[in-house]
């Protein structure tokens, strides 16, 4: 009995060992999961993009990833562009739920916002045909 106690000590001690060496550091997990969503968005030409206000300084608007949503910030060519975008995208926020809005342009980079979160930084150049 002995025995068979020493035995399933080690067998169990061994894996608790194993376990927190094996783990991925956060920062780097996160900074992974945001270059995977800036590679699969780089190639598009139109994204889903919400507002949705943020509860620390980061920015308040959203881009639809294969992941989910990360946050992104809208650079604009035109500023009469940036007020129709603007305007669309607060309209389609109701009663406190982001509504979706399309939007034609180019990813332009990978940057960590104002929280330290990885923003992805769209070029918007103008709401897709998809949203008349």
């Amino acid at each position: 009995m002995l025995c068979k106690s020493l035995i399933l000590l080690l067998v169990f001690s061994g894996l608790a060992c194993a376990g927190p060496s094996a783990q991925i550091d956060p920062v780097k997990a996160q900074r992974l999961a945001a270059q995977n969503d800036y590679e699969a968005l780089k190639p598009l030409h139109v994204f889903v993009v919400r507002y949705n206000p943020a509860p620390c300084d980061c920015t308040d608007y959203e881009v639809k990833t294969q992941a989910g949503w990360r946050r992104a910030v809208l650079e604009f060519r035109k500023t009469t562009q940036k007020a129709v975008i603007v305007r669309a995208l607060h309209a389609a926020f109701k009663h406190g739920i982001p509504g979706n809005v399309r939007v034609q342009g180019d990813v332009d980079n990978l940057k960590p916002g104002k929280c330290g979160d990885w923003c992805i930084w769209l070029e918007v150049r103008r709401l897709s045909n998809a949203n008349r």
